[in-house]
This record gives structure tokens, sequence and C-alpha cells, in this order.
């Protein structure tokens, strides 16, 4: 067990089994994630051991976070541009499982609480605070749906950015103080 380096090839013979991983599909609190992988609340690397709470869980397009906080800068995916939660996968199911915090904030242009490229679900029986200094949770250029969750946003610009559609149902419950619209939604 260990970490094989780049020209450790004699090495490789010590090892029971080689995990060769690419570019994270998510990125959560500035940590990025692989199918099956858990993000303990406070901590800097994934893994695979599950916690008993307070982390966030990755696997095959679904991240459930369960009683997980974090404040900080988020993953830097432009430059100077950040999020609490990140990622470029066609369609992000977030599920919520208990409270939840995202706290974003950084002196950058454009720290966002959330940012998905394409689409984005929200649903479960949990809830999520978040505060942004940008935009609290952003659908860049797909739909997002929203179900049966609490929503607690606090965003410099807009609570919630869909590009397309933003359908809200089942339920939920949204607060959203912005300095510009609560929920912002363009057609293409």
């Amino acid at each position: 067990n260990g970490t094989l380096g780049w020209y450790d090839e004699a090495e490789i013979k010590n090892y029971d089994y080689i995990k060769i991983t690419g570019t994270p599909e998510i990125w959560v609190a500035g940590v990025g994630l692989h199918s099956d992988e858990y993000l303990k609340q406070g901590e800097t690397a994934a893994t695979s051991a599950a916690p008993a709470d307070n982390y966030a869980y990755y696997k095959d397009g679904k991240l459930t976070l369960q009683n997980f906080s974090y404040t900080g800068n988020g993953h830097e995916y432009a430059q100077n541009t950040y999020a609490g939660i990140y990622t470029t996968i066609d369609t992000l199911t977030l599920e919520l499982k208990g409270s939840n915090a995202l706290d974003v904030q950084s002196e950058t242009v454009n720290p966002f609480g959330i940012f998905v490229t394409n689409n984005l679900v929200i649903s479960g029986s949990g809830s999520l605070n978040i505060k942004a200094d940008d935009v609290g949770i952003r659908a860049d250029q797909k739909d997002m749906t929203i179900s049966g969750v609490t929503l607690d946003i606090t965003a410099g610009k807009a609570g919630i950015y869909a590009h397309d559609n933003c359908t809200v149902s089942g339920g939920a419950n949204l607060t959203i103080k912005a300095d510009s619209d609560g929920i912002r939604s363009y057609s293409k």
C-alpha cells in the first residue's frame, strides 16, 4: 500500500493492485471526487471508507450530502473563479440528507455556492444553507429541478440561475436573499 510515483516501475510488483484515475468528475469543498468516493467534513482528501456522518458521497452522477458543512473558497475551476461544488457532468443529482451548509466566500470575481455546466436535480428530505458572494446555485447551460428540499440562499447576485428552465416542485421550501434576482432563467 502506498503511492506509486511516475518513475517507480520496479516497485509495481510490491502492490496488490494499482488504481489509475483521471480528472475528478466533481469537486466538493475544493477536493476532487471520483465515483464511489467520500469526503468527510473537514478533510482535504477523498476516501473509499464510509464515514458515519458529516460527509459528501459521489457515485455515478449522484452527490449525497449528509449533514455536511463547508466554509472556504471551494474549487478554482477557472482563473479566479471558485465554487463550493463544481462539475461538468451531463446531469448532477444532488441528494440532501439532514442539515447541510456551503459558505463560499472569496475575494475573487465569481465565488459560487454550486456551479454545474449542465443539468442539476436537487432532491431529498434535507436542507442546504448557501452563502455565496456571487450566485448561490447555477446550472450554466441547461435545466435545474428542485424538489422536496429546503434551500436557504444568501447571494451577492442571483440566488438561483438556470440557463434554460428552473422547476420547483414537491413541496420544496426556498428562502432566497439576493442582491439581484431570486431565481433567474434564460431560454435559448
